[in-house]
């Protein structure tokens, strides 16, 4: 066999049934130039019989005496032929394209050892990603290596052969051992999960007796890591409180020697917890936590009560710290220079009453409609038939500054719309400000106010996309739209589509399109009665204005040509309702993820509308897989 590239140690003891399915995991990998040493730390259950029913010349089996995972470990790299060495443990799974997603990071950050978050499966379906709490990139100084599994683990032989594992410390293995190893060498974080634990009861990080044991002995080897306030300490003090939760919620003891070694490490909320402690009150308190983040979770009716004036606060303060901001002063006068104080009188009231009630009020509607009906009523005349398109379907987004400068959520957008616009009948463009000319020429006045600050980018891609439909036909989708299936060919074949939802009375007060239309997915034929009018409008609208009468300006002009041509108003009534759920996977984005929460949104849901103004989080404090972490493995993975 050929000197291998990577060496992969894997200890076992006692784990013949599970060995086996880890060994394979690591030889079924994507990354064929490998070897595996398999030390067998004095089982006694038949694990060498196990592992010779695999016929693989990759595979080295090593038996030893007893010594523990660490001394196996050691072994194992001491027998190492390649010039990377990774770890395995016998009971965890490596994803296919593990080895191979961390050799080419490796080579192209030049780091010496990488390593990523381990998924770990609830008992819900969940997904619990440690470590939590680090960002994509080189490891800081600064930075807590506290969580980091052995298993993602993947170097240079020589730094392993130099740092090896302490055989002394009972847990916290590969913690102590990376503190050492960090002072010479570097360590990338590469925010993948691409190993799979399920823990099982015999797992060595159930046992809180060895976690204060090892804790202990890490301030005696490493006493800079306890000496002020450093995020080591905070870290491991932080674990000490869990597990003292855990065991208390579980009924076992051992928990106040967790919260004692975390009061010596300066915790404070330990301390805290310590005194309820000693006047009994910790177990209940523990509980009623317990309790209330489960309601908090479900959302409950008794949740909601205890909340609302929390909440309602919060809302007040944010309402009234928007009223006084001197952004909303510019804009009105800006709006009384350009439409004159009727207008922006009307405006300032109502964007008061909305920031107070979440709402948009009727009676600036009705003036923005008097407004428009009279503006844009040459618009709606003469209107020509639409043609009939042959080919493939256009298919049109837009990033302006190119998908390369692109935020996580649209690139995971855009690769959905690729997967599922990639055949014969269907033609895909991703226009850009280098390339959207080659499509269509726009408005010379709507350019001018662009390029003269006057109209937002926003409100130019409105232009641009009721430009191209006109012209050219197709499938407007927003960069920010992700795709979880195809859409219908019978929907496509529509003359005109969109996303319709259920019509509720909220809807009717909240929304200009009150689940009619949705701007971010258009289809009609070339010559579009309604993209026509669009077009027209925008070039009226524009000429005689530098400044918008309402954000949606876009949804504005549709329900002006909805009221206005009976032909646009049949073509829109007759598209059946779909894609209800559109936002639910956004709205959830930073929640927990578990099957049952994303399956029913799915499964008549294939349009999924994203925001990239927002935050997106992978992680819950408590180290919980979000959807939106889920959202972009799943992403990964259909690439």
């Amino acid at each position: 066999m050929n000197e291998p590239l990577i060496s992969v140690v894997l200890p076992t003891y006692n784990r013949a049934e599970q060995v086996k399915q880890a060994v394979l995991s690591v030889l079924n990998q994507t990354e064929k130039a490998l070897e595996v040493i398999v030390v067998d730390d004095g089982s006694a259950d038949g694990t060498q019989a196990a592992l010779q029913e695999i016929q693989d010349a990759r595979l080295r089996y090593v038996w030893q005496e007893r010594a523990g995972a660490c001394a196996a470990r050691n072994r194992g790299v001491s027998l190492a032929r390649g010039a990377y060495v990774a770890f395995q443990d016998s009971d965890d799974r490596w994803r296919r394209d593990k080895l191979s997603v961390q050799l080419r990071c490796l080579r192209e950050t030049g780091a010496d050892a990488v390593f990523c978050p381990l998924a770990r499966q609830e008992e819900d379906g969940g997904v619990s990603l440690f470590p939590a709490h680090l960002q994509a990139g080189f490891v800081r100084p600064e930075d807590s290596l506290l969580g980091v599994g052995t298993q993602t683990l993947i170097g240079v032989k020589e730094a392993f052969l130099q740092f090896p594992f302490d055989p002394d410390m009972p847990r916290l293995q590969e913690f102590e051992m990376l503190c050492r190893l960090r002072r010479q060498y570097s360590l990338y974080f590469q925010n993948q999960p691409l190993v799979d634990y399920a823990p099982g009861g015999d797992s060595i990080s159930a046992d809180p007796e060895k976690l204060t044991a090892a804790i202990r002995l890490l301030r005696e080897k490493h006493p800079a890591l306890f000496s002020g306030p450093t995020a080591e300490k905070e870290a491991l003090s932080g674990r000490l409180r869990l597990d003292a939760r855990n065991l208390c919620l579980s009924g076992k003891g051992g928990w106040r020697d967790c919260l004692r070694l975390a009061a010596e490490l300066d915790d404070a909320k330990a301390k805290r917890q310590l005194s309820l402690a000693k006047m009994g009150l910790y177990a209940p308190y523990i509980r009623l936590r317990a309790a209330a983040k489960r309601q908090k979770e479900n959302n409950s009716i008794p949740w909601r009560i205890a909340a609302f004036p929390v909440r309602a606060a919060r809302k007040i303060r944010k309402t009234l710290t928007a009223l006084f901001q001197a952004e909303q002063i510019r804009c009105y006068q800006r709006k009384k220079s350009v439409f004159g104080s009727r207008l922006a009188r009307q405006w300032a009231v109502s964007a008061a009453a909305d920031m107070l009630t979440g709402f948009h009020t009727h009676f600036y509607h009705k003036a923005i409609r008097r407004f428009l009906d009279e503006e844009l009523k040459d618009a709606a005349r003469a209107l020509p038939e639409p043609k009939q398109a042959g080919g493939p379907l256009p298919v049109w987004a837009l990033w302006w500054d190119g998908e390369e400068n692109a935020p996580p959520c649209v690139k995971i957008s855009l690769q959905s719309q690729r997967k599922y616009f990639a055949g014969p009948e269907y033609d895909y463009h991703l226009l850009t400000k280098e390339n959207y000319r080659q499509y269509v020429q726009l408005d010379p006045a709507a350019l001018a106010r662009f390029e003269q600050g006057e109209m937002s980018l926003t409100h130019l891609s409105d232009v641009l996309r009721c430009a191209l439909l006109c012209r050219y036909g197709g499938l407007w989708l927003d960069a920010t739209v992700y795709m979880s299936g195809p859409l219908d060919r019978a929907a496509l074949g529509l003359d005109f589509y969109t996303v319709r939802k259920t019509t509720y009375p909220e809807n009717r007060r909240a929304l200009i399109p009150a689940g009619r239309w949705a701007c971010y997915v258009l289809r009609c034929r070339p010559g579009d009665p309604l993209m026509t009018f669009l077009t027209a409008a925008y070039a009226i609208y524009w000429r005689k204005y530098a400044d918008v009468t309402d954000y949606f300006l876009l949804d504005e002009m549709i329900d002006a040509a909805y009221r206005l041509i009976p032909s646009v108003k049949q073509m829109m009534d007759g598209v059946p309702v779909n894609n209800e759920r559109v936002f639910d996977l956004y709205n959830m984005r930073n929640e927990a993820y578990t099957p049952e929460k994303t399956a029913p949104i799915l499964q008549n849901t294939y349009l999924h509308k994203l925001s990239y103004k927002d935050k997106y989080l992978d992680c819950r404090p408590d180290g919980r897989m979000t959807v939106w972490k889920w959202l972009r493995e799943e992403a990964r993975r259909e690439v």
